[in-house]
Formats: C-alpha cells, sequence, structure tokens
C-alpha cells in the first residue's frame, strides 16, 4: 500500500496481510437428470437403459456429499415425470437457487435425433415420455421436444459458473455444435464461458450416430457406463456390471495423474479414447474455461483452501485498474497490462496456462530463485491486430499463482526496468 502527502508525495510502499476467517464453503451440486424408457406412444420404441442410467449417475454424484460437494441436491424424472413441462419447470427452479459457486448438471438419456437441413448448426432434440410423433415443423419441434436450444438458454440464465452438459442420445452430438461455434445468443455471453466459466458438454455420438446401449451385462448405455467408470471406476457396479466390465476392458478410471481427483478434462478424454473401442459410436465433447474437478476417489476431504496467502506490493508505475476473478488487473509503464492471479485449488493452473497459450509462440524460460520460493517464467510472442506482443507467464511453484505480463513487443526491452521487480515482488505466505 502506498499513500500520498498534500504535496502528492508518494510515499514508501508497505505490506498489509488482510486474514479472513470467513469458512469457505464447498460449492452445491444440481442435478437435473432425466431418463426416459417408456414412451406413451406404441411407434416409439421402449428402451432399456435411460431409466436405470439417470439413477446411477445421480446415486453415483450423491455419493460425493460432504467431499467435493457441500449438498447434492438431485432432480430426478423417469419416464411418465420425465415430460417437456416437467423439464422447464426442473430447469426454472434450479435457475432460481444455483449460486456462482456452485455446480449443474444437466443429464438426460433417452431417444433423440436432429434436424440438420436448412439449420447451422444442426439443431439436436430429445424425445420425453409423452411424445407423440408426427410431422412436425422446426417450431412444433422446439414446443414439443427438450432441444438444444433449451438446453443452451437454461444454462445462459444460470448463475452458476461451472456446467455440465451430458446427453445419452443418439444424434447428440448436434447439441455440441451450438457451443463450438458460439452461438449462445450473445457475443459477451461466449466471451464470458470462455474466461470466467467451466462449460462442458458430453455427448454419447455425432449428430449422425446412434448411441447403444446393452439390456445385459453392463445393463446400461455403453456411454453412460464409460462415464461413470471413468469417475467411480467399479465401486457403484453391481456385481453382474463388475464382471462384464472386465470382458470389455475396463480396468482404471480416468484419474491419469493419479492425484485422486476426476476434473472434466480427464473424464473427456477418457470417454472420446474408451467408447469407440466397445461400440460402434464416437462421442463428442466440448470443454471450454475452466478445468474443474468433478469427482474425488479419496476418502479425504479437498481442501478448498490452500493455506497460502498473496501479497503483492506494486513498483513505481504499476497502477491498479479493476479487480477481476481471481485477482487484480494492474496498468504498468510501456503501454503493457498485468494479471495476478491466485486459482483455488480445485481450478488446474495448468489448464489455465494451456488455455492462454494456445497459439502463442514459445520463446524461452527461466527459473528465478527468490527466498523461500521459485518462479518459473516463460516467455511467449503472439500478434493482435497487426501489432506484435510479448507475453510473460509466471507460475510460483506448489501454488495457484499466476502472473501475467502483455507489452508490445517494441517496448520490451525498455521494460526490463520493471519487470523483474513485479516477479519478485509476489509473496506467498
Amino acid at each position: 500500500m502506498k499513500g500520498l502527502n498534500r504535496e502528492q508525495t508518494e510515499s514508501n510502499p508497505v505490506e498489509i496481510t488482510v486474514h479472513c476467517n470467513r469458512e469457505k464453503r464447498l460449492p452445491k451440486l444440481y442435478i437435473l437428470a432425466v431418463g426416459v424408457s417408456e414412451y406413451d406412444d406404441p411407434q416409439v420404441k421402449d428402451l432399456y437403459a435411460p431409466q436405470y442410467d439417470a439413477q446411477l449417475f445421480v446415486n453415483t454424484m450423491v455419493s460425493q456429499t460432504g467431499r467435493l460437494y457441500q449438498e447434492v441436491i438431485p432432480i430426478l424424472l423417469i419416464n411418465q415425470d420425465a415430460t417437456r413441462t416437467r423439464v422447464v419447470e426442473a430447469m426454472n427452479s434450479i435457475i432460481s437457487q444455483a449460486q456462482e459457486k456452485d455446480v449443474v448438471i444437466f443429464y438426460w438419456g433417452s431417444h433423440g435425433s436432429s434436424r440438420q437441413k436448412g439449420l447451422d448448426p444442426p439443431l439436436f432434440y430429445a424425445l420425453p415420455a409423452n411424445v407423440f410423433l408426427e410431422p412436425m415443423d422446426t417450431y412444433q419441434i422446439e414446443q414439443n421436444m427438450v432441444t438444444s436450444n433449451l438446453i443452451a438458454e437454461f444454462f445462459y440464465r444460470l448463475k452458476a459458473r461451472k456446467q455440465i452438459i451430458i446427453l445419452d442420445s443418439c444424434h447428440s452430438g448436434a447439441a455440441v455444435d451450438i457451443y463450438q461455434r458460439g452461438l449462445l445468443g450473445q457475443e459477451q455471453a461466449v466471451r464470458d464461458l470462455y474466461r470466467n466459466m467451466g462449460v462442458v458438454v458430453l455427448a454419447a455420438s455425432s449428430a449422425t450416430e446412434s448411441a447403444w446401449e446393452m439390456s445385459f451385462g453392463l445393463g446400461a448405455g455403453l456411454f453412460t457406463f464409460s462415464l461413470i467408470y471413468a469417475m467411480s471406476g467399479d465401486s457403484m457396479l453391481d456385481s453382474e456390471q463388475k464382471s462384464a466390465s472386465k470382458l470389455f476392458g475396463f480396468t482404471s478410471n480416468a484419474d491419469y495423474n493419479q492425484d485422486e481427483m476426476i476434473i472434466v478434462s480427464e473424464v473427456s478424454q477418457y470417454l472420446q479414447e474408451k467408447v469407440p473401442t466397445i461400440s460402434d459410436q464416437t462421442p463428442q465433447t466440448f470443454t471450454h474455461g475452466l478445468d474443474f474437478p468433478l469427482f474425488v476417489t479419496s476418502q479425504n476431504v479437498p481442501s478448498l483452501d490452500g493455506g497460502s496467502h498473496l501479497i503483492f506490493t506494486p513498483p513505481k508505475g504499476v497502477e491498479f485498474l479493476q479487480a477481476i476473478q481471481y485477482g487484480t488487473r494492474y496498468s504498468t509503464p510501456n503501454h503493457g497490462e498485468l494479471y495476478v492471479l491466485e486459482y483455488p485449488p480445485d481450478i488446474d493452473i495448468q489448464n489455465q496456462v494451456n488455455q492462454i497459450i494456445t497459439g502463442r509462440s514459445f520463446q524461452w524460460e527461466a527459473l528465478v530463485n527468490m527466498e523461500n520460493q521459485e518462479a518459473l517464467v516463460k516467455a511467449y510472442m503472439y500478434t493482435q491486430n497487426d501489432k506484435n506482443y510479448a507475453l510473460l507467464v509466471t507460475t510460483y511453484r506448489g501454488t495457484g499463482v499466476l502472473l501475467l505480463i502483455v507489452v508490445p513487443a517494441e517496448e520490451y526491452q525498455s521494460a526490463q526496468s520493471w519487470i523483474m521487480p513485479v516477479i519478485t515482488g509476489v509473496k506467498i505466505k
């Protein structure tokens, strides 16, 4: 902190450590899980797995109560309860309750289809239990089915920043397109999704493929079975499913880095690798923004308080601009910008770095030894609006602290006088 006297002379900086005793709570998990195996319309073939898959998925996530989530709040709609009206009511209920730090999952298992002619992106729609098949135009589909547009609108209206869509239906990959092409109604909304949120879509098949189930042995949709195994291994399976899983080559969950925490990117990778080996379908996935844990395998509750305190004293010429999510943005000399960020332990900092450096040209790296701390600095170059910029990415070993410095390339040499004081001005206690 710095002070000014009446003559506007700046004082020497002093450090002030602020301790907050408020307990950091675990997020709540809201689930809307729908499974339709039985249809009112005799023209629609009944399915075996969805009614059981939805229940198994809910049971699996409820097992995380008190471990990863403060509370798991499921709404389960099975068969005759799975009407479009009930789905919309459940969506509105979750919208009114879920807060920013909470997690929301929409799980759907049923018949599904897509309409592609004349639509870009194509429209995915899932069949509720009470729908009767008859020729419909796009407007009628929107009014009678549960469509990708309805699902996207639901998530757009949520406060919760961690959002997951899981679709175990034929042609469900069509729903991924609306996210991949950034069509969520507003350009600003898309930017917010990428920067401030974690948005995940896991679909069982491509827009033109079927999604398969097995009524014996695995006794589940092959996509949902793989999803459950990715998170919990065989711990949630019955004895018959455990035996069958070995025959299909299931041996381990998606904990690739063996940290006892399954994050959404690991689940996505697992599904893309495993499902095509057991079924004639190709899962489609979309993950952007925050990478966050979905399931923990350890009985120990992960701490959301890293136990460290970030202290940063800006050197002269570095001025506060605004508070942003997870940190602070500053202006710097040489027309640059500085971002000082501290991510909580439930966010993978390396994943955040990977997203930031995508498309940037790596230049060099250096290890800076400080008192009781090491900083790894990596330099990149990139071009934006016909102008070249230097980007310095600094991480501090064993912490969630990330420092980003951006300066015009022609100003980089002149900026050396303040860059190192900025990097070493970060202290973690």
